[in-house]
């Protein structure tokens, strides 16, 4: 059975969910256990209409569908949130997966499975990667873009460790004894036409050697982006950056950008 990019069995999936819910994360958390099973078996089993937000409230949370408004009842949306943190939680305290990598993209509700790549160490990459503070593009934008820039910092630690240098005065000062190979910088913007609002985050590294792009993204995500939705994506950036310099900086294959890109731009509410 070929679940995203790669052959990935049904029985891989099951054994992966098992290991997930059996965790210290997911073990008491009763409302995140049944959600996670739910749509990893829609996701099995095709059911792709299962997965709207208020076929979820219905068969997830007993909602009477007679009376069940997703409009005046977020259930769907907030438990969904919990359960992207807990799966960022889950894979950054490099938990047995068995070899898979589940998620939940922000803007919808159907998991992407994927085979876990087996990053270097991060003390054996060659590569200093430099945050630069997230700019803000509208007042009502400045909360987020600091949010996510310590959810980053904290994900970007945790991946390079010591390869990760801060962006600050003390930095600065010593930046002829520091030899910076990359340079992650974005900004952050309101739609406040759109309905229901939503915020852009665009992201780009630059390859100091070369002055040239090496990397970018784009992410559209419904507000409003609470903490439990910074940490979600930060996370995917933090992982998605460590593929990259595994892969090599010839560049990403295809196939992982694929199996990487958040699909951020559903007609389905998050």
């Amino acid at each position: 059975m070929e679940v995203n990019a790669f052959d990935v069995s049904r029985e891989e999936v099951e054994a992966a969910l098992t290991l997930i819910l059996s965790s210290s994360i997911f073990c008491k958390a009763q409302r995140s256990c049944r959600l996670l099973k739910y749509l990893i078996e829609s996701k099995l089993n095709g059911r792709v209409r299962d997965t709207v937000e208020y076929s979820i409230g219905i068969a997830v949370f007993d909602r009477d569908q007679r009376s069940y408004d997703t409009c005046d009842d977020p259930i769907v949306r907030v438990q969904v949130g919990r359960l992207r943190a807990r799966l960022a939680s889950y894979y950054a305290q490099g938990s047995n997966s068995a070899g898979l990598h589940i998620t939940i993209p922000m803007g919808s509700y159907m998991p992407e499975i994927c085979r876990k790549i087996q990053a270097p160490h991060p003390s054996s990459l060659h590569h200093r990667l430099m945050l630069i503070p997230l700019r803000s593009m509208e007042c009502t934008a400045q909360s987020i873009a600091a949010g996510l820039d310590e959810e980053i910092t904290h994900g970007l630690f945790n991946a390079f460790g010591h390869q990760m240098i801060m962006h600050n005065s003390e930095a600065r000062s010593h930046s002829a004894e520091i030899e910076v190979s990359h340079k992650l910088d974005g900004c952050v913007r309101i739609d406040d036409d759109a309905l229901p609002m939503s915020a852009r985050v665009s992201l780009r590294m630059i390859d100091c050697a070369t002055g040239t792009i090496s990397w970018s993204r784009r992410f559209d995500c419904p507000m409003p982006l609470g903490i439990s939705q910074q940490e979600a994506l930060a996370d995917a950036i933090c992982q998605d950056l460590l593929e990259y310099f595994a892969q090599g900086d010839a560049g990403i294959d295809k196939i992982q950008t694929l199996i990487r890109e958040i699909a951020l731009h559903s007609d389905r509410k998050t």
